[in-house]
């Protein structure tokens, strides 16, 4: 499984953001601790694509971080997987095909 320094970023901001983790501190160990736990190694992405490289449905601010996520993915021969149904290209994920029990408070 691959992760990125944006997908890391956002797994932490969204984490403290929604009450699942009191601080920046306490989502980081949970990201580690996930990483760590998870059957599957993770690897991280380099990125180093610019704005040019944006795919063409990229219309919006709101989709930059997706059209860009989804070329990363391209770029190393991956494949973005999402919940999100907007993503064209994506691989879309149902609630019932993500209930995978990880335990990722930080202690």
């Amino acid at each position: 499984m691959h992760t990125c320094a944006l997908t890391e970023i956002g797994f932490v901001r969204v984490s403290v953001q929604a009450g699942l983790q009191p601080n920046v501190a306490a989502a980081r160990t949970a990201l580690a601790k996930l990483k760590g736990s998870s059957p599957v190694a993770f690897s991280l992405l380099n990125d180093a694509l610019g704005m040019d490289r944006l795919p063409a449905f990229v219309q919006k601010p709101a989709e930059l971080a997706d059209g860009h996520l989804l070329e990363l993915a391209r770029e190393h021969g991956a494949k973005l997987v999402t919940m999100d149904v907007a993503i064209p290209g994506a691989l879309v994920l149902t609630k019932k095909s993500c209930q995978i029990p990880v335990n990722i408070r930080a202690a």
